[in-house]
């Protein structure tokens, strides 16, 4: 499932052992309960996603976009690797605003490409 959009997705008591989610989005998606257990979530955005007792021992949270500080701490005391560090909160608001810009920006390069998509079909049956 790496590279899926999961935002708002309900992952609540998931069994996600071993899972490949690289570089996915998971903004505001449930991970409550659920195993993550020496899971890839390289690169993911988490922004206010909730970890609420997922266990995670093993899980790859390099580069991951979004944890607050006490998620991190969660993380950390549950033997997840590669967790981020802490960041101050001018660092966390600035951190956010970035992974909400990259959470948007492959929808708007679809829009975008599917608007000239649709002009250029338009011209050409104009043209016939």
């Amino acid at each position: 499932i790496a590279h899926s959009c999961l935002c708002n997705a309900s992952l609540k008591n998931a069994s996600l052992r071993e899972a490949d989610l690289e570089s996915s989005g998971l903004y505001s998606t449930s991970l409550k309960n659920a195993d993550l257990t020496n899971a890839n979530l390289k690169k993911c955005i988490m922004l206010k996603a909730d970890l609420t007792n997922a266990k995670v021992e093993g899980t790859n949270f390099e580069n991951v976009l979004g944890l607050t500080n006490e998620q991190k701490k969660y993380l950390r005391k549950n033997n997840a690797i590669n967790v981020p560090e802490d960041l101050t909160e001018e660092e966390f608001e600035e951190e956010a605003k970035i992974a909400k810009e990259m959470l948007q920006d492959p929808i708007t390069k679809c829009v975008k490409r599917f608007f000239k998509w649709i002009t250029s079909c338009c011209r050409r049956s104009h043209e016939e």
